[in-house]
């Protein structure tokens, strides 16, 4: 009977040594947005027995890469752990995050490509984190990673360009990784330099342009659980983005990989509220970051919204089913990963204090500092982002929505809480989620069906005719993870799993700008 559940449930086992299950990769085009400039891994995890193994490909056959690595934590996306990765032509890096004996994340990777610092096998960073100790470690082993081309190293000739192009390229398996020319390395942008350029620009080390040529993949492993899941990065600045921004290539942003503080306009640069506010002092690896201009003439709150909106999509309506049949052991869990939350909630609290800024061109209606899109879904009591619908359904068009209730009893709407949001069906309370052991951002829903599938509405979905005054769509990377077993002792116990993307309806490439929003 087990057996005969896991089949028509359709979950897959792939033999990876004793009974792992491995899911497939995160489906997006393979098409002009198969590849980035910038990339965002939706999750990492080190939670209860997690590691997550992290794979950077530049298949640019020409150029290499200058790229900013930064790992930001679940709850608020502060920066854990941020380096820079210099891919040469056709390279490949790779590294594994697991928790060190000191409860914080660590990388831990043997490639041999270039990196700034020079060696970045050590535990993840808590000074932007708050709380004790323990809470600060704690605040590290959850979260996404962002992923983004700071400029294109070329063979030019004989010019500063090409000695780097030389200190980064591989030979005969390793790359020189020049110490002096890797520390030296300028944009051409003087309010983007670490060191001072020349005016005939002899001293600049990056091309003019960061193509869109990366890709990355994720793979998250508990060996104690004999259990995979895998994901693609999504690019969110892609050649596709490219062509609707309509703006050009995208253009070099490098900033050095050093503590120095950051002397630029601030405002042309990010819309971090964090570092716009004073709360924080930033220093020159802080940038660039998800808001930095990209494009020729382009500002922050322009990046922000491409990214938003061409790059990640703005959904008003996710789907996607649950499986939680207690005969087969199983559990889902929904992951919902917001990149840009953070440069659209400006009021979110931090260290003690609340960060506050003069955003009435963008804010919402009820004067929040919150940036639109989010500013139609952000609850500020609650920090967390409001579901405007939910829809449940069994396998025999049983429909449950949250506006029924068993008197005594209140409508109650699930919230996304965290910038990355673990959502776990029916754990009636338990502490870590079902599928992959989330604790740092964990949203419980229980339903009264074991098995179906449901629909979050965050306004202006299908169910709506596309009444657009609902709401604007949300952006937002959605996936849900399924596990099960087949009940077995020893050699015959067997775990089975899938991850699947969330359907959803991602509103016109233009929008809001046709409809003259925000």
């Amino acid at each position: 009977m087990i057996r005969n559940k896991l089949l028509a449930y359709g979950i897959a086992a792939l033999g990876l040594g004793s009974g792992v299950a491995h899911a497939g990769a995160f489906g997006f085009l393979e098409g002009a947005d198969a590849y980035g400039g910038a990339l965002v891994v939706p999750y990492y995890t080190v939670q209860n027995g997690n590691v997550t193994l992290l794979n950077i490909v530049n298949v640019d056959p020409e150029s290499g890469k200058a790229v900013k690595v930064r790992f930001r934590g679940a709850e608020r996306s502060d920066d854990v752990f941020d380096f820079q990765v210099f891919l040469s032509p056709g390279d490949m890096w790779t590294a594994n995050i697991s928790q060190g004996p000191d409860g914080r994340a660590r990388l831990t990777t043997e490639d041999n490509s270039c990196t700034l610092p020079e060696n970045v096998n050590r535990s993840f960073e808590t000074l932007r984190l708050s709380g004790d100790e323990a809470a600060r470690a704690a605040g590290t082993r959850e979260g996404y990673v962002e992923i983004i081309n700071m400029g294109d190293v070329i063979d030019y000739g004989n010019d500063a360009r090409t000695e780097l192009f030389d200190a980064i390229k591989h030979v005969d398996g390793v790359a020189p990784c020049t110490p002096e020319i890797l520390q030296s390395v300028v944009s051409g942008d003087t309010s983007q330099l670490n060191v001072d350029n020349d005016e005939n620009g002899e001293a600049e080390r990056l091309n003019d342009v960061a193509t869109p040529f990366l890709y990355a993949n994720v793979t998250i492993l508990n060996l104690d659980e004999a259990a995979a899941w895998s994901m693609n990065a999504v690019p969110v600045d892609s050649l596709f983005t490219t062509i609707f921004s309509s703006e050009g290539l995208p253009e070099t942003r490098y900033w050095s990989q050093t503590a120095s503080k950051f002397d630029a306009d601030l405002a042309q640069v990010t819309l971090d509220g964090v570092f716009l506010s004073g709360a924080v002092d930033p220093a020159q690896y802080d940038f660039p970051d998800l808001s930095t201009p990209r494009y020729p003439d382009s500002s922050p709150i322009e990046q922000y919204l491409i990214t938003s909106f061409y790059g990640i999509g703005a959904f008003p309506w996710l789907s996607n089913e649950f499986i939680t049949d207690q005969e087969i052991f199983a559990a889902t869990d929904w992951l919902f990963s917001m990149p840009t939350r953070r440069y659209a909630v400006e009021g979110r609290p931090y260290e003690g204090g609340v960060v506050h800024l003069d955003t009435a061109d963008f804010q919402g209606d009820d004067g929040r500092g919150v940036l639109f899109p989010f500013s139609e879904y952000y609850d500020a009591d609650t920090g967390c982002v409001r579901v405007a619908g939910l829809e449940v359904q069994d396998r025999e068009e049983r429909i449950l929505t949250p506006d029924v209730v068993v008197s005594p009893g209140t409508t109650v709407r699930p919230q996304l809480c965290g910038e990355v949001a673990v959502m776990s069906f029916n754990r009636k309370g338990a502490t870590r989620s079902g599928v992959l052991g989330a604790e740092l951002t964990l949203n419980d829903i229980t339903v009264p069906y074991e098995n179906g599938h449901a629909s979050f509405l965050f306004g202006g979905g299908i169910f709506d005719e596309l009444d657009f005054e609902l709401g604007y769509g949300l952006p937002v990377i959605a996936q849900a993870f399924v596990r099960a077993n087949n009940g077995g002792s020893g050699a015959a116990n067997m775990n089975f799993g899938g991850n699947w993307k969330h359907r959803g309806f991602s509103l016109p490439f233009g929008f809001p700008f046709f409809m003259g929003e925000p």
